[in-house]
């Protein structure tokens, strides 16, 4: 036998908003970057960042792996990241190590200087 409606709406109502998990707060932003894994890059945007990690969009992705390289164009830095959470096209990265882009020594993070060197000569003319 099945609920009265208003049993099932309130069983179907949201619960209160989650606590904060994150330690520092995040800044919105709006910046071009690039997701790495695998041999594999593609374009993202930068919506949330703080020094800890960041929030992105992908879109068209459907999945991350566990550990991406993040390029974040303007600043030059290439971040090697942990995805901590995943609602598609939305992912959240948590900060593992950074290196600038031109002494960028990683295999897969020198493979990002030359898209990195496409982007600021098409940005800086």
């Amino acid at each position: 036998m099945s609920q009265p409606v208003a049993q099932n709406r309130a069983a179907a109502a949201p619960a209160e908003p989650a606590a904060e998990k994150r330690a520092k707060r995040r800044h919105r932003v709006f910046l071009a970057g690039k997701i790495s894994y695998g041999g594999y890059s593609t374009d993202c945007t930068i919506r949330d960042l703080n020094d800890v990690g960041a929030r992105v969009h992908v879109p068209g992705a459907i999945g991350l792996p566990d550990e991406v390289s993040l390029l974040i164009l303007r600043e030059g830095l290439v971040v090697r990241c942990k995805r901590i959470w995943a609602r598609p096209p939305l992912y959240g990265l948590s900060f593992v190590e950074a290196e600038d882009i031109q002494s960028a020594r990683r295999a897969q993070h020198v493979a990002l200087r030359q898209v990195w060197l496409d982007w600021t000569s098409r940005h800086n003319s």
